[in-house]
C-alpha cells in the first residue's frame, strides 16, 4: 500500500475585530490547538462549546481537519454525526495554553478516543523522529518496524509511543498486527517529527481494512 504522509497546518477559528486607535483591545482569551483525525467508518462534525469548528467541511472517514484555535482549559466537545443536529459524543477536555494536541476518533464513544500532545522537541540534529499511535480497535497488538528492524513491538490499542530517533531518508516502513502487514517505502526528512497511525480492521478488504497513515507534525 501507499503511505500518505499528511502535514497539519493551522486553520484559525476566530474572527478578526477592527477598533480605533483609542479603543482598549479587547482581551483575548488563552487558546490551544487541536486537530481531528477520523479514523472511524463515520462523517462526523467537531464542536467547541456548541459552536462548530470544522466549518470548511465535514471530517469524513480517514480525513483529517488540520489544527483548529480552541480556548484552552476545560471546555466542553461535541461530536455530531453528518446530518443530525443529535450530539453523538459529548467530550470534556482540559488543554494548555499555547500547546497542539491530536485527537484520534475511531468511534463516537470515549473508549475509543485517543488524545495526543503534540508539543514534540524535534531534535535539530541530523535526525527525524517518528512516534506510533494504534488507533485501530480491532488490531491488539500492532508492531512497526523501519527497514525490517523493529522500532515499536506489541503496542496496544490506544498506546502512544515515546519518540523516536532515526536516521532520515527513504525507509521501508512496515506495520504488522491481526494477522496483517502493510508496508511501503517512506521519505524522512531531517528536523521533522512524525506521527504513524494504524486504523481500519483487518477482516475487511478494500475501504475500511486495516492500514496505516503518516502525519508530519
Amino acid at each position: 500500500m501507499k503511505f500518505k504522509v499528511t502535514v497539519i497546518v493551522l486553520a484559525v477559528v476566530a474572527a478578526l475585530v477592527s477598533c480605533q486607535d483609542e479603543d482598549v483591545a479587547p482581551t483575548v482569551p488563552p487558546s490551544a490547538a487541536i486537530s481531528l483525525v477520523n479514523v472511524s467508518a463515520r462523517s462526523f462534525n467537531f464542536f467547541m462549546n456548541g459552536t462548530r469548528l470544522n466549518n470548511t467541511s465535514t471530517i469524513y472517514p480517514d480525513g483529517i481537519s488540520g489544527y483548529l484555535e480552541v480556548y484552552s482549559g476545560r471546555q466542553n466537545y461535541q461530536f455530531k454525526n453528518d446530518g443530525s443536529a443529535e450530539v453523538g459524543l459529548a467530550l470534556p477536555l482540559s488543554l494548555d495554553s499555547a500547546k497542539s494536541y491530536t485527537l484520534f476518533a475511531a468511534a463516537l464513544d470515549t473508549a475509543n478516543i485517543i488524545l495526543v500532545n503534540d508539543d514534540l522537541t524535534v531534535d535539530t540534529g541530523n535526525v527525524a523522529m517518528i512516534r506510533f499511535v494504534n488507533a485501530s480497535p480491532k488490531v491488539n497488538p500492532v508492531a512497526l518496524s523501519l527497514n525490517d528492524t523493529t522500532k515499536v513491538n506489541a503496542a496496544a490499542y490506544r498506546s502512544v509511543s515515546d519518540l523516536i530517533r532515526i536516521t532520515p531518508g527513504i525507509k521501508k516502513l512496515s506495520v504488522t498486527g491481526g494477522g496483517k502487514t502493510v508496508s511501503d517505502s517512506v521519505t524522512f526528512t531531517r528536523g521533522n517529527a512524525y506521527t504513524i497511525y494504524t486504523k481500519g480492521d483487518p477482516a475487511i478488504t478494500g475501504d475500511g481494512g486495516f492500514s496505516a497513515d503518516i502525519i508530519q507534525n
